[in-house]
């Protein structure tokens, strides 16, 4: 959430920065559909990125899991 967050403030920091936001808002009638718009975009791509990273996440402990096993020293009494 935080990284969605730094690069939402980075990316709407730039475009009213650059004029994009002002410039397009004054030929664009219905202000709230555009800036739906890009938060629907940021908020799609954040998701994208998580869900990408769980899955190498994940992924990593289970190859770990495969090739490595259990923990030595641990007896199956334990665990059952």
């Amino acid at each position: 959430m935080l990284f969605g967050f730094l690069v939402g403030a980075s990316y709407i920091g730039a475009d009213l920065n650059s004029g994009g936001v002002v410039n397009l808002l004054l030929w664009r009638p219905r202000r709230l559909a555009v800036l739906g718009a890009k938060l629907g975009t940021l908020l799609g791509s954040v998701l994208v990125l998580s869900l990408l990273a769980s899955a190498a996440y994940l992924g990593t402990f289970w190859v770990i899991g495969q090739t490595a096993g259990l923990a030595s020293g641990v007896e199956r009494d334990v665990l059952a």
